[in-house]
């Protein structure tokens, strides 16, 4: 039980710093276009934001409450853009798409505002709703799950990881960071063997690519040995 508490606290430690700036990153790039793009073509903004005009795409007045917090939060005035998420939740008459992007602005704002419980929430809506396999680019889908899986870690709830991570190997995009997520998820969940598994081919593709071993992954095979011979 030490060995298993004291290997899934580092991990998290490791990755926590990393996660947070990953889910803003993927979150306001879905959603709109980073600072430099904004300025050199504001409208690419407005059609990421209506996701394809012939599809489903926001009303009017959810477009323009999505905006006013989108452009606060790229001011990093959070505040504010909580503040303009509270009036866009208030709107009526939402169409399911209205509703569908309104996650996506809250899980934005809550990583934001550093409200991982909120953002976790967010996303798990957002990946429950029929819509994201529909409205979102198969990339915008991985990083949304990707995030999702770290707050979910960091939530305690592996078994949540653990099926977003099923959703992910599905799409068959785990990568070698996905990888350890879920093997710091089965980790916790004391399932040694297959912890040990999933960080050990992370840690053999990265040495065959010529890279520094992932220092989560290295930890975790050392921990997962060590608990199946005590």
């Amino acid at each position: 039980m030490k060995t298993k508490t004291i290997g899934v606290a580092l991990g998290a430690a490791l990755l926590a710093a990393a996660s947070v700036a990953q889910a803003d990153m993927d979150t306001q790039r879905r959603v709109t276009a980073t600072d430099t793009q904004r300025s050199k073509d504001e409208q690419q903004r407005d059609q990421q934001m209506d996701r394809n005009s012939k599809g489903p795409h926001m009303s009017a007045a959810m477009s323009k409450a999505v905006k006013a917090v989108i452009d606060a939060g790229t001011a990093k005035d959070w505040g504010t853009a909580a503040a303009k998420l509270k009036e866009a939740q208030a709107l009526s008459n939402q169409t399911d798409f209205d509703a569908f992007e309104l996650n996506v602005v809250t899980a934005y704002v809550a990583v934001g505002t550093g409200d991982k419980a909120g953002a976790l929430a967010a996303y798990k809506k957002e990946i429950a709703n029929p819509l994201f396999t529909t409205a979102l680019s198969p990339g915008d889908q991985v990083g949304t799950l990707k995030n999702a899986m770290v707050l979910s870690n960091g939530a305690n709830d592996f078994d949540g990881t653990i099926a977003l991570g099923q959703k992910l190997i599905a799409m068959g995009s785990v990568d070698e960071s996905a990888a350890v997520t879920l093997a710091i998820a089965y980790f916790g969940k004391g399932d040694y063997a297959t912890a040990q598994s999933l960080a050990q081919k992370t840690i053999d593709v990265e040495v065959a690519a010529g890279k520094t071993p992932n220092a989560t992954a290295t930890e975790i095979v050392a921990k997962s040995k060590a608990a199946t011979k005590s």
